[in-house]
């Protein structure tokens, strides 16, 4: 074989790809996760443990913050106030809190507007972990003497005060938690030092929310997870941690102005005007107990080092918490890059996924539907590379057309490939053709492709919308059940008209290899059978508008070949 360029090309785009393959099939959610560390395989095999099991990491060795040292004489005064001062309850349209007086932190948050699967409960982050949400925290031993005042100063709006002995003194700590609109919260945080004595905190801790995987907070059953802590740093680096890493530690130098933990759709992040010095993770390893799968509910605190109060001086803290949908909107306006929880995809496609949410949201704005807005955005992209798929298609009808003559030069010099290969490129030269004419506008396609794929994905914006008959844009369009098998018409059509497609698509080669491409759409249907709905139905639309171009490339040509023989005559 001759290794001139255009063979050097593509074996170059053949090993892309398939050293990209299986990292492309995990993110587009056709193969599964990849298998959990050593360290959980033999966690799941043990018989004997117990259903929840605890893995702390934190940012430093210091003490962890994020576990209150009470001794019984404490827990007796807490169990005494949780009695005396039940839960409080705060909300406005989006929001519910439950707040416990006793702890000082967040027991319950409800999403409003948000159902679970059953759409019938609406979804609540529970607390999950044992200090709760936006709560205080210390590296020190303390204990909650009294509650000074409990005030409810609006539906949306509750003050508490409470008396608490730390180490070495006394502090009145005052919590102010208020609702704002944009599923936002604002929480005012005084620390005083009503002792003597000059009084030094090891850590003031700020603890956020604890998500699980959204499988388990809302009973759906994503394709694709995205769960974990991400956090921004004042010199604007942008990190995460998955929950599933074997090592929970951030390792940065520069303080922290804002953190979240996240799954697929749902977020909540704490904003500091002071950022905080470190941070500390924390994850719960607990069991579903429908199907036995383990899981982890994971949660991050924003830390600040070594405060010390001198008597009657006293500490403020503001912090702007979001704790709702990850839409792309409400993540930016909240903290800068906010909207990089989203995770739709990965390097540049993250970046074009993006920009085509912002346009699926602007056009539902104009149309007021989703459906509607997922067929224009396809029919724009598939405009916008008409010229280019053209090309493709024609560079594919004159291969298609020089098959007869190559087919004779592999039969002449059949005993000499290297011949035999100096001689199709020449003829291919000679025709002004490109082997790789077909392809390469192809590959131009495919980013902008995926990443149409990963938005419509990651949309929270499909979730429980319906279109035509498809009840959840984000969930197959199944609309009966035959001897426990699904119909799903969306991905059916899609693989129909695949098959057309295919079909009408000139394809050089030998007829073997034709037969096996047309194989190609009944592979595609087993993998893509429980594909949500909003991606078939793009994926749909894309294949008419293949078709319909390759019709109108088809009657072009003929038009053109009849012409030149009435020219010819």
């Amino acid at each position: 074989m001759k290794f001139d360029k255009t063979v050097v090309v593509v074996f170059a785009l053949g090993a892309a790809l398939i050293i990209g393959w299986p990292y492309i099939c995990r993110q587009m959610g056709w193969i599964p996760a990849e298998v959990p560390t050593q360290q959980e395989a033999v966690e799941q095999t043990e018989k004997n443990a117990t259903p929840v099991t605890e893995t702390v990491e934190k940012t430093a060795p210091a003490t962890p913050v994020l576990t209150e040292k009470t001794g019984s004489e404490s827990a007796d005064k807490l169990t005494e106030l949780l009695k005396k001062y039940p839960d409080i309850i705060i909300s406005n349209e989006q929001l519910s809190l439950k707040i416990s007086p006793a702890a000082g932190s967040i027991t319950e948050t409800t999403l409003k507007k948000f159902f679970k699967a059953d759409l019938t409960n609406k979804i609540t982050i529970g607390g999950d972990m044992p200090q709760g949400a936006l709560g205080i925290f210390g590296g020190q031993e303390y204990k909650v003497l009294d509650i000074v005042s409990d005030k409810l100063i609006a539906p949306d709006s509750y003050l508490l005060e409470r008396k608490i002995a730390v180490r070495n003194g006394v502090i009145m700590l005052t919590q102010q938690w208020s609702l704002a609109e944009g599923y936002q919260i604002k929480c005012q945080v005084g620390i005083k030092n009503i002792g003597t004595q000059s009084l030094s905190l090891n850590e003031v801790a700020f603890s956020g929310y604890a998500l699980p995987p959204l499988k388990q907070l809302s009973g759906d059953a994503p394709r694709r997870e995205t769960h974990g802590i991400d956090y921004l740093t004042t010199d604007n680096r942008f990190d995460g941690l998955d929950a599933d890493d074997e090592k929970l530690l951030v390792e940065t130098d520069s303080p922290i102005r804002w953190f979240g933990a996240g799954n697929k759709y749902f977020a909540g992040i704490v904003k500091a005007e002071t950022p905080f010095d470190e941070l500390a993770v924390k994850r719960v390893k607990r069991q579903d107990k429908n199907d036995d799968e383990k899981y982890y509910i994971i949660m991050a605190s924003g830390v600040y080092s070594q405060v010390t109060l001198s008597p009657n001086t006293e500490k403020q803290l503001s912090f702007s918490v979001y704790c709702g949908p990850k839409e792309y909107s409400r993540l930016k306006d909240f903290a800068p890059q906010g909207e990089d929880m989203l995770h739709l995809s990965w390097g540049p496609l993250d970046a074009i996924a993006g920009w085509l949410l912002r346009f699926l949201v602007w056009l539902n704005s104009k149309c007021g539907s989703y459906g509607w807005s997922i067929i224009i955005l396809t029919m724009i992209v598939r405009m916008l590379f008409w010229p280019v798929t053209q090309k493709a298609n024609k560079s594919m009808k004159k291969m298609q057309q020089l098959q007869p003559l190559v087919a004779e030069l592999k039969k002449k010099y059949k005993d000499n490939p290297q011949v035999m290969n100096s001689k199709v490129m020449e003829l291919y030269r000679e025709k002004h053709v490109s082997p790789l004419g077909g392809c390469l506008p192809i590959l131009l396609q495919i980013p902008v492709f995926f990443a149409l794929y990963a938005t419509l994905d990651g949309a929270v914006e499909l979730r429980h919308v319906g279109f035509l008959w498809a009840t959840d844009l984000s969930r197959p369009d199944t609309i009966a059940t035959i001897f426990g098998l699904a119909i799903n018409p969306l991905v059916i059509a899609m693989t129909l008209l695949m098959a057309v497609q295919q079909k009408l698509t000139p394809m050089s080669g030998d007829p073997m290899q034709k037969k096996m491409m047309m194989f190609m759409p009944l592979i595609m249907l087993i993998f893509l059978y429980n594909l949500p709905s909003g991606l078939t139905l793009y994926w749909t639309v894309s294949q008419t508008v293949s078709i319909f171009q390759l019709l109108i490339t088809q009657k072009l040509d003929s038009k053109n070949n009849d012409t030149a023989a009435v020219a010819a005559q």
